[in-house]
């Protein structure tokens, strides 16, 4: 350190302008981090290096390798000061004060600059700031008057509003007072007369005469005199209703008391329109059924085609129809059918038979007609199964007892699938002519209907003794129909006589596999009615069978027609069992 403060000043030069400290530190590092084993020869090529490469790109850390590097430097700038600047060593000269002073009066002159900067700055802010809340206040005064004038205003508009709704009370009031007075005035004339009308009607019943009061009615003197007008009036009615709406008419213009007893509400409760088919128009049907409207409950229109868009507008006015039968009409189409509809919702037989309805007329049932126990669709061929499915999902379909599909061959295993999910309650089934009809609709049908009582497949040649077998699963099997099945055998038959014990119909219309096997497994059922034609393996042993088990005693019809195999020893078996 002494020798450094005794060095010459021209070595001093020498030290600063070739960078002795910069090349000290670089070594020192080099030296310490790197510790090579000679250090001296380090040093040397070191020197070299710096030598030939000059001092351009002389750093602290050039003489480390990349991968030892340190983050920062291990030699503080303290150190080197200590040795390289020590006691004048670079002392600082009159240019270095001079541009110290510099550097001084121009920082002092950028603060007075930005001081009074900021200070326009704020004032100009605050005068922004105070235009706005000028501004703000301005429009709150005139909000605040805005509010009082509609405040003042709706004071003003509530008191109107009030004076109004009180006159239209009264005014209201005085108009319900003349219509009430209006319509009390024309009821009271209407009992009136008819109290006059029905006592004019006493009188006549009684045998009196007649006085002014009913001449003025325009009634003819007379007296009722035939033997149905003295009978009982529910004894005369009983007779007129054996004679049909023709016959009814011409009865009604024979009498007054003829016309009060055609006139009976127990005769316009049932309209047969079918035997006057041919001669009955739309206009003619359409009036009978306004003046029954109020009492029709049964309504036969088979057969009837011209009828028309007046008849079923009369239709839908008769609210407590129960029974409809519109079956082979051939202008009943989709639109009039939901005319019915949304009119007779008290619908509880409904028969729509060789018809063009489709599956919109289904969709309409299962939303209107909830009480709907009875459905005939026979030879109905425009629906699908989607028309089915839209019939068991409605909020009748669990009331539907009976359903006739006979001659629907369009109807798949799909169809009855949706069905008969929906349609649990069903009792009654009739599937007759039905040449597709496969096991698979069948067992929908026996695995998803347990109220299943009556089944008809005449004319369904299809079904095996798989699906019969299902059948007589449901022991609530009352009445089963079949014809020209060459699939069902004894093992069918035996299945049916073991599980159904209530069987009193059963219907084996050319069934070439049964035999006396079949007769024997059905002694002990309580059949009332049995048909076995064109079975031809039976013989008088399965008749001796039938006759001698608990059926023979309740058997009333059996039919054994085409039986060929029988002799005239069955006919003496049946003939001493009849006796017995």
């Amino acid at each position: 350190m002494a020798f450094i403060k005794l060095i010459d000043p021209e070595l001093r030069k020498y030290v600063s302008s070739n960078r002795l400290p910069e090349v000290y530190e670089a070594l020192l590092s080099g030296l310490a981090i790197m510790c090579p084993e000679d250090p001296f020869q380090f040093i040397i090529d070191s020197l070299r290096y710096l030598k030939e490469n000059g001092f351009e790109n002389l750093t602290w850390d050039m003489f480390i390798d990349e991968q030892m590097r340190p983050p920062s430097k291990i030699i503080s700038q303290r150190s080197l000061c200590s040795i390289f600047e020590a006691d004048g060593f670079d002392s600082v000269g009159p240019e270095q004060y001079e541009k110290a002073y510099a550097h001084y009066n121009r920082t002092l002159l950028l603060k007075a600059l930005n001081a009074l900067l900021t200070y326009r700055l704020y004032r100009q802010e605050k005068r922004h700031w105070l235009q706005v809340n000028m501004e703000r206040a301005e429009q709150h005064h005139k909000l605040k008057n805005c509010k009082r004038v509609f405040e003042t205003w709706k004071k003003w508009l509530d008191f109107r509003k009030g004076r109004q709704a009180v006159a239209f009370n009264q005014l209201q009031h005085i108009y319900f007072v003349y219509i009430s007075r209006t319509v009390f005035d024309a009821w009271h004339e209407v009992t009136q007369t008819s109290k006059k009308t029905r006592e004019y009607f006493e009188r006549l019943a009684r045998g009196e005469n007649f006085d002014e009061e009913e001449e003025e009615h325009g009634f003819d003197d007379g007296e009722a005199r035939d033997e149905i007008s003295r009978l009982p009036n529910k004894v005369a009615v009983k007779i007129f209703s054996y004679v049909d709406i023709c016959e009814l008419a011409q009865c009604s213009r024979v009498c007054r008391s003829w016309k009060m007893l055609t006139q009976s509400t127990a005769l316009l409760s049932r309209l047969n329109l079918t035997g006057v088919k041919s001669r009955l128009t739309d206009k003619i049907a359409a009036k009978l059924l306004l003046t029954c409207r109020p009492y029709l409950v049964h309504c036969n229109l088979r057969g009837c085609n011209q009828i028309g868009f007046d008849t079923f507008s009369a239709l839908r006015e008769c609210p407590n129809m129960q029974d409809l039968n519109l079956s082979e009409v051939q202008s009943l189409n989709d639109d009039l059918c939901k005319m019915i509809t949304d009119g007779c919702r008290s619908l509880l037989y409904l028969n729509l038979s060789c018809t063009k309805i489709t599956d919109a007329t289904l969709c309409n049932i299962s939303i209107n007609l909830n009480n709907l126990q009875y459905l005939s669709l026979m030879n109905c061929l425009k629906f699908t199964d989607r028309g089915l499915g839209y019939l068991a999902t409605g909020k009748g379909a669990k009331q539907l007892a009976y359903l006739d599909l006979s001659y629907c061959q369009q109807i798949t295993a799909v169809g009855y699938q949706k069905l008969v999910e929906g349609c649990r309650g069903l009792q009654h089934l009739v599937l007759d002519d039905q040449f597709t009809l496969d096991d698979s609709c069948v067992q929908h049908i026996a695995a998803n209907c347990p109220k299943l009582q009556s089944l008809s497949l005449y004319g369904s040649p299809n079904p095996s003794d798989e699906t019969f077998k299902r059948l007589a699963a449901n022991k609530r099997l009352i009445c089963l129909k079949v014809d020209n099945n060459h699939k069902i055998t004894d093992y069918s038959i035996k299945a049916l006589g073991k599980c159904c014990s209530e069987l009193r119909y059963l219907s084996l219309v050319d069934c070439p596999n049964i035999t006396d096997g079949s007769l024997k497994a059905i002694m002990s059922c309580p059949l009332t009615v049995l048909n076995l034609s064109d079975c031809v393996r039976i013989t008088d042993s399965g008749v001796k069978y039938l006759m001698e088990g608990t059926c023979g005693h309740r058997l009333q019809e059996l039919s054994l027609t085409n039986c060929i195999r029988l002799t005239d020893l069955s006919l003496v078996i049946i003939q001493k069992r009849s006796w017995t």
